[in-house]
């Protein structure tokens, strides 16, 4: 045998006792405990230490450990990584529902939502009495315009299920978008007397004023929002749109400033948004579309 033979059975063997005095639970509960408090990078490596096993561990062990690896992947925003391990477990796993789910969310963040529509079809046939894949679905049906279908889906969850949140933000979105501004506007407000630092329902409160032209009241969600989450880019893309609307050039473009610097990609909105037609020609302005060119 040579050198090099014998060094890499030693390292064989070193590896082999090391796994075998590893507890593979153990393992992933340490993994979980990591997620648990944001150190999702150290999870991942109590994962892979089960998951890259020289010696044959359970089915189930090795599901939950792909599972949770998938989920830390995806904290991370490692979208892809997440999906190719998700795929991984859905290969030796095709019935975990909740896989399947996951899987739906991490190709609606990336904007593929066709996919996401399908993936959340596989997760609601597997598990009928669970309304979170059908509401997942819901809401990348509205991302795709078709809003009609999405809004009878929220409806149908919240026939079964009327305090149902996910179903009611959705329904209100709808609405909004379909111009229901009044019954949309009560559902928001209806979400807000339980949660009222819900900053999905102060934004889509805000949104919804400012298509019926209140824009003070509507300025008044967005601070709201920017109140409780400092780095809502979203709200501060609407509060510039409010301020702007409000003839309030300055502040309007500090604030489109900070909504661009939160998330370039809001250059892209600026050349098409009418909300802005009072700031279009100021210096500023322009600097801000140039960053898009």
């Amino acid at each position: 045998m040579s050198d090099k033979s014998k060094t890499r059975s030693r390292s064989g063997l070193k590896k082999l006792f090391s796994e075998l005095s590893e507890d593979t639970d153990e393992l992933i509960d340490n993994g979980i405990r990591a997620g648990f408090i944001g150190d999702y990078d150290e999870a991942i490596e109590y994962f892979d230490r089960v998951i890259n096993r020289t010696i044959p561990i359970g089915k189930d062990t090795k599901e939950t450990a792909l599972f949770y690896k998938a989920a830390a992947l995806q904290n991370l925003g490692k979208l892809e990584e997440a999906e190719l391990t998700y795929d991984k477990l859905l290969k030796i796993a095709p019935k975990f529902s909740e896989a399947w789910n996951n899987k739906g969310t991490v190709l609606y963040d990336l904007e593929r939502y066709e996919d996401a529509i399908e993936a959340y079809n596989q997760a609601s046939k597997l598990d009928k009495k669970s309304t979170l894949a059908i509401t997942n679905k819901a809401e990348a049906l509205g991302d795709i315009g078709k809003t009609h279908e999405a809004l009878a889906i929220f409806e149908q969850v919240l026939k079964e299920d009327p305090e149902n949140f996910q179903a009611l933000l959705g329904k209100a979105k709808a609405l909004s978008e379909l111009s229901e501004s009044d019954i949309a506007i009560q559902l928001f407000d209806k979400i807000l007397e339980v949660d009222s630092e819900n900053a999905e329902a102060l934004v889509g409160k805000g949104i919804t004023l400012l298509d019926v032209e209140k824009y003070e009241k509507a300025l008044e969600c967005f601070e709201r929002t920017l109140s409780i989450d400092s780095c809502d880019e979203l709200a501060w893309y609407n509060k510039a749109c409010a301020l702007a609307l409000l003839n309030r050039k300055d502040v309007a473009l500090d604030a489109l400033t900070v909504a661009v610097s939160l998330e370039p990609q809001n250059v892209q909105d600026l050349a098409g948004e009418k909300d802005f037609d009072n700031i279009r020609n100021t210096e500023r302005f322009e600097k801000l579309l140039k960053q898009g060119s």
